[in-house]
């Protein structure tokens, strides 16, 4: 009984990240990652962003993206698009766009599941999803580990307050996000993007994902996001996120 003792023992500790993440619970899974990012405190101080950064695209174009954050739900986006720039806003309330060109030229508002996605990224761009999730409406349930580019992680099904889903990639120990699932939808149609996460960088005691590659299911190629430069609480005009009158 002795030496099937010390076999199991040696079997779990083969396999020990597997057990350990079954015995973790999702708001201890939280915590750490909070801890490890900074902490909560130093994410809730930030009330505001401004993230430049370089978007390679599948078909290997590069542009500028520029994204202004403001607590607690707003977005502004501007796509550099030639000798223009598309742009994509939420007020907290409502969201637009306005695309460059003489066949898009002029703002519209957004509906439907371009203005939820949207909304989700005004309320979680500054802390990430995670970050007061429950206080946001969200719930999180531990699906279980899954192995990501050769790390063991912890997999989080996270659903949004409208019901959107995704999926958490937590490594289990660095306990930092590695990559992230976005279900929901692109010009009207259901979508899948997958995520992956890098290059952490300390801004203001806080860690930020500096490399963000995304790749669409069903779709070839993959686009690349470098984060040149963060600005931690900036003065922004609450104007800027506002419709433009037409």
């Amino acid at each position: 009984m002795a030496r099937h003792a010390r076999l199991i023992l040696v079997a779990m500790a083969a396999c020990g990240w597997a057990v350990g993440a079954h015995a973790q619970t999702v708001d201890e899974i939280v915590a750490k990652n909070l801890a490890a990012r900074g902490g909560i405190e130093k994410l809730r101080a930030i009330r505001s962003m401004v993230m430049t950064e370089s978007l390679s695209t599948p078909d290997g174009k590069t542009t500028t993206l520029k994204v202004f954050l403001l607590r607690p739900n707003r977005i502004r986006e501007e796509l550099a698009m030639g000798q223009g720039k598309s742009i994509k806003a939420f007020d907290g309330q409502s969201g637009w766009i306005q695309n460059p060109g003489p066949r898009e030229a002029g703002v519209r508002p957004l509906t439907d599941g371009d203005l939820e996605e949207l909304r989700d990224d005004a309320e979680n761009g500054i802390g990430w999803v995670l970050a007061d999730y429950a206080a946001k409406g969200s719930r999180i349930e531990l699906a279980g580990t899954q192995t990501v580019d050769g790390r063991p992680c912890y997999k989080l099904k996270v659903t949004l307050r409208n019901g959107h889903r995704q999926y958490q990639y937590i490594d289990t120990q660095t306990y930092l996000e590695v990559r992230q699932d976005i279900l929901g939808t692109m010009d009207g149609k259901p979508s899948a993007i997958e995520q992956t996460l890098g290059d952490y960088r300390s801004e203001a005691g806080a860690l930020f994902a500096h490399s963000i590659v995304s790749v669409m299911r069903g779709q070839p190629g993959r686009s690349t996001v470098t984060i040149q430069r963060i600005e931690i609480n900036p003065p922004i005009d609450e104007k800027l996120f506002s419709m433009p009158r037409r």
